[in-house]
């Protein structure tokens, strides 16, 4: 397999930039939340497999969720199982297909490692075949000679199928030792996956595949031997993928020139933030790009514009290593992480805004003792709250040092808003935001599929205008609603603000459930229909207003 892919390279080496702030705090200054004390939140249904551990989850654009995992554990490792178990289930928590679609392994088990829903509704699957007991002998069925030795992650396994659960292709690769991790989709539906080595002396390899059949339609590799931590498609189409290697971590950009058959690569490489680890990386609202993992300081942070310049660096808590980052809408970065505790490992949360200011006190979240207590997935509800989910205490009197499945609501000042635990499910390894606003995570134990409902949060529920007809260079006023009188900050934004300004938000303060805002208005020539838009919470209302020439 040939692989030409750099015409350029930029290296941006930053050695000494780190941002100094008052972030940066001793280990021991660090105060655990007391987590216990916040209320607690209690499911409104619940799905389970029981027997299955889950893996992964993703939501449809309709509202139905796919998850995937394991059935009938293997023996010999039971990280894998024989059964690679999917699901879909609906907005509302009911089984879309009759019986879950499960693939049965005969060479010792699958590892299912991420599913993704497309714009059309069929689901992906990315899984590992073949567990380092296995004796792998080609081509398949041929008698073994006695010198073979067992190979780990013999095949990787892209399954693709319709909305109904029907297999629609399917790409079992021998490539020994490749594991494919990361996955997502372009505007056609062609998916983008990364094969993960696992061994810094080996390369990352990026693969575009054919939403159609699955055939590879490009190849690309990362300069070194890096980690990839996070996967990720520009505004302008190019690939992004951040990995980790002994020369720090980088943030590489690929594009495929379709006249050449080449793919290009822009790349960004800190060196302070060097090791063996997968980082992690989002993208904001302007294009910019987040990225977090570990330095010799401690959490590190960065922060680039979408033309790949950096913004800031940062290194917090001694010890520490970002696991996920998110970008709200106003640009700012939420962050969720480890820290070593006095035994075990604590969760650590961070928030900052796009200069890299912190916008509240670190929060550690440390609920055992000795345990590795460590979030697993973090999601945004518009711009006020973080929902964080993985595994923490308390342990078990079978197991001191097991965990169950924790998830939390950090609310823009720091606080806890709430905590969710659920005992049997060992740790929340997915989460993803219902059209509603309310949370769904998948935990690994049963791969359970829980629902959270919406409390406390100000949705919007109507946008009314004083009148939604006027003629140019007329004021107009906007009432917005909420759904409780807990107060909000309202995003709003007009579709063409050249015809038709409004402020960028709206305050409702705490003890009514509405505000209302000036509405400007602009001569036309031709009469214009101007949506208005008002966002809190990740929820959306919507009014147009004509303006007549």
């Amino acid at each position: 397999m040939s692989h030409r892919y750099v015409l350029r390279i930029q290296e941006i080496v930053r050695r000494s930039v780190f941002v100094l702030m008052s972030s940066v705090v001793a280990l021991t200054g660090l105060v655990a939340t007391p987590v216990s004390a916040q209320p607690i939140q209690v499911a409104d249904w619940r799905q389970t497999i029981p027997g299955g551990v889950g893996i992964a989850l993703d939501r449809a654009p309709n509202g139905d969720y796919a998850v995937v995992g394991i059935e009938s554990l293997s023996s010999l490792n039971p990280t894998y199982g024989i059964t690679l178990t999917l699901q879909r289930y609906s907005s509302t928590g009911q089984p879309v297909w009759s019986q879950p679609v499960r693939t049965t392994s005969t060479v010792a088990g699958f590892k299912p490692t991420s599913v993704r829903i497309d714009a059309d509704g069929n689901i992906v699957v990315l899984a590992n075949e073949a567990d380092f007991n296995s004796s792998i002998c080609v081509p398949p069925g041929s008698i073994c000679p006695p010198s073979t030795e067992p190979l780990f992650n013999a095949w990787w396994l892209v399954q693709k199928y319709s909305p109904a659960g029907a297999l629609l292709w399917q790409r079992r690769q021998l490539q020994v030792g490749l594991v494919p991790v990361l996955g997502t989709f372009d505007a056609t539906g062609d998916p983008y996956i990364v094969l993960d080595p696992n061994s810094p002396a080996r390369t990352a390899v990026i693969q575009k595949l054919s939403g159609a059949t699955g055939a590879t339609l490009w190849t690309a590799l990362t300069p070194d031997g890096a980690k990839p931590g996070a996967l990720a498609l520009s505004s302008s189409g190019t690939v992004l993928l951040a990995g980790a290697s002994s020369l720090g971590l980088s943030i590489n950009e690929y594009e495929y020139a379709s006249d050449t058959g080449v793919v290009r690569l822009t790349r960004t490489l800190y060196a302070a933030a060097a090791g063996y680890y997968a980082p992690g990386m989002a993208l904001g609202p302007q294009g910019e790009i987040a990225f977090t993992g570990k330095s010799a300081e401690g959490l590190f942070l960065g922060l680039e514009n979408a033309t790949r310049q950096p913004l800031f660096t940062l290194s917090t808590t001694p010890g520490a290593q970002g696991r996920q980052v998110t970008v709200d809408a106003l640009g700012r970065l939420v962050v969720a992480g480890m820290v070593p505790g006095s035994s075990g490992t604590n969760w650590l949360l961070l928030r900052y805004d796009a200069s890299g200011a912190p916008l509240h006190a670190p929060v550690v979240i440390d609920r055992h003792a000795s345990a590795t207590e460590e979030p697993l997935d973090l999601i945004l509800r518009g711009e006020e709250a973080a929902y964080i989910t993985g595994a923490a205490g308390p342990g078990t009197t079978v197991d001191p040092n097991g965990t169950q499945a924790v998830t939390v609501r950090l609310a823009l000042n720091g606080n806890i808003d709430w905590v969710a635990s659920e005992s049997a499910g060992v740790r929340g390894v997915g989460a993803a935001l219902a059209l509603d606003g309310s949370v769904v995570v998948l935990t690994a134990g049963d791969m359970s599929l829980v629902h959270y409902p919406v409390v406390g949060a100000a949705i919007p529920t109507a946008l009314k205008l004083s009148a939604t007809s006027v003629r140019g260079a007329s004021r107009v006023k906007g009432t917005v609603t909420l759904s409780t009188n807990t107060g909000a900050v309202v995003k709003l934004t007009s579709s063409n603000p050249a015809v038709v300004s409004v402020p960028s938000t709206v305050t409702v303060p705490s003890g009514v459930n509405s505000a209302s805002f000036d509405i400007k208005t602009s001569k036309v020539k031709t009469d214009t229909a101007v949506t208005i838009t008002a966002t809190a919470n990740g929820m959306s209302t919507s009014a147009i207003l004509l303006v007549r020439r």
